[in-house]
């Protein structure tokens, strides 16, 4: 399911909510093998599910190129790219991705099902778990929910957890700034 509105100042559709959907088995030779969302792009993706897509570069399932994705009720699974973000990158410090109740399955096999962040992450609300890695060079906020977080997380930048109730299992390893809040296990 398919929503948009056009943006007549740009001459593209820019405006997207994508609804009880399944993204399997997608491929590009670059970038998004299941989504590329370019520059101010709104993408809201509710109820869906990214399987076994790849690309041959970055963001085998997402690849945001400077919008803004939000992410309701999404599950990650068995999804990768040749270079960074099996399953989401999110590029440059002008794109967001805002999380809901999200699932990252552990990686299998030789895909990653990693996300490579160089914006925002805002983690948010409902249940979240991270199984895979995390690769941080921009700015991740968990903000609200219940997160379980067993997959590494690499910061080079910041980490803010202000609040939720988190769980962390995975190494974590920082040379940026990790803020933490709310109730944590370490």
């Amino acid at each position: 399911n398919f929503n948009y509105k056009e943006n007549k100042d740009n001459n593209y559709i820019n405006y997207v909510t994508i609804q009880k959907s399944t993204f399997a088995n997608n491929s590009a030779n670059k970038y998004g093998g299941a989504i590329y969302a370019d520059r101010f792009s709104r993408v809201t993706i509710v109820d869906t599910n990214f399987t076994n897509n790849t690309a041959g570069t970055n963001g085998g399932a997402i690849y945001n190129q400077s919008g803004t994705i939000t992410l309701n009720n999404a599950t990650f699974d068995d999804n990768g790219a040749a270079t960074y973000g099996g399953a989401i990158y999110n590029s440059n410090g002008t794109s967001t991705i805002n999380m809901n109740g999200v699932t990252f399955e552990a990686p299998t096999g030789t895909n990653k099902n990693d996300i490579y962040n160089e914006g925002t992450i805002n983690v948010t609300d409902g249940t979240n778990t991270f199984a895979s890695a995390v690769t941080n060079g921009g700015t991740m906020n968990v903000q609200g929910g219940t997160n379980t977080i067993s997959g590494a997380i690499t910061n080079s930048n910041i980490v803010n957890v202000t609040g939720g109730t988190n769980t962390f299992s995975g190494d974590i390893t920082t040379t940026g700034d990790m803020n933490f809040g709310g109730t944590n296990t370490i």
